[in-house]
């Protein structure tokens, strides 16, 4: 791995990942993510470490407007909750229990 910038992040039972998808997806992380997340610098495949509404989080593109994000799983409500205000301008709604 030498080669290649890569990053190993436990996923464990202490871990939640919550999968935002949809058209305005990257400007709902705009509002509370301190990184550039504009598509000529992140892309499909990219991951970073970084904070969301204050929050540590790792961010995964898995494909265009799809982020799965990696929290704590005590901080998984509060994130959850602020993305559903973040994104209440865009029409969006939570889905909850998908497999």
């Amino acid at each position: 791995m030498a080669d290649f910038h890569a990053a190993v992040t436990l996923t464990g039972e202490s871990m939640t990942v919550i999968r935002l998808t949809g058209a305005h997806a990257r400007d709902v992380l705009a509002k509370g993510c301190p990184i550039d997340i504009h598509p000529r610098v992140f892309c499909s495949g990219q991951c970073a470490q970084t904070t969301l509404a204050r929050a540590d989080m790792t961010m995964h593109m898995t494909a265009d407007d799809a982020y799965d994000i990696i929290v704590r799983r005590s901080f998984g409500e509060y994130v959850l909750t602020w993305l559903e205000d973040a994104a209440r301008e865009y029409g969006v709604r939570v889905v909850t229990g998908l497999k």
